[in-house]
């Protein structure tokens, strides 16, 4: 604040019609809205120099304000509010277009490391992924290799089915043809032994 601008509480209380009691009174109630200078204690201590309030043109452009709201009879509550509304944003702006230099290179130094970071995390999801990815083309290989395997050995036991299907139609075939065979070679041998009977009986006859 430049000691050519700033002013009083008793030029303050001149400029704005009110006591500097109120002044001073205001500055305290309504300290947040106010320059350090102008919200400071105006007492003496021991041992050192009065701290004098000093107020700047927005000091004093806040106070008009607070004067004309108390005018329309607003509470001290909604004053606060509307000086919320009205000063808390430009005062934040304020505040950020005078950030130093080292300031400045401080938050983008933080920046910095916070991008690198989030880099180096999404790098690392990435490769992540990848390796979720390789393990799935892996496993999925392995599926259809086994997949491929069990066709091929169905395959392979339909064709054993099949043989041994062959094979059993072959047996009972021989074995029908073998039953045939017998009966037949019994016929034969019930056939001969008649015979041999009959002609026993006429040989006892003759003799």
């Amino acid at each position: 604040m430049s000691e050519e601008t700033a002013r009083g509480v008793s030029e303050v209380a001149s400029l704005l019609g009110i006591s500097p009691t109120t002044v001073r009174r205001w500055s305290t109630l309504y300290a947040a809205y106010l320059s350090p200078e102008a919200s400071q204690p105006d007492f003496r201590t021991e041992g050192e120099q009065p701290a004098r309030r000093r107020y700047s043109v927005d000091d004093v452009k806040t106070l008009t304000t607070i004067r004309d709201l108390r005018s329309e009879g607003m509470t001290q509550e909604e004053i606060v509010g509307r000086l919320q509304k009205q000063l808390l944003p430009a005062a934040v702006s304020a505040k950020m277009s005078v950030l130093t230099e080292e300031q400045e290179r401080a938050i983008s130094s933080s920046a910095a490391n916070i991008l690198a970071e989030a880099l180096r995390s999404l790098q690392e999801n990435q490769q992540a992924l990848l390796s979720s990815l390789q393990s799935n083309r892996n496993l999925l290989g392995i599926v259809i290799q086994d997949n491929f395997n069990l066709k091929s050995e169905n395959a392979n036991l339909r064709e054993r089915l099949r043989t041994v299907e062959r094979d059993l139609t072959e047996l009972k075939e021989t074995d029908w043809n073998h039953r045939l065979s017998l009966e037949e070679r019994l016929t034969q041998v019930e056939q001969t032994t008649s015979g041999t009977n009959l002609l026993s009986r006429l040989l006892k006859r003759i003799w």
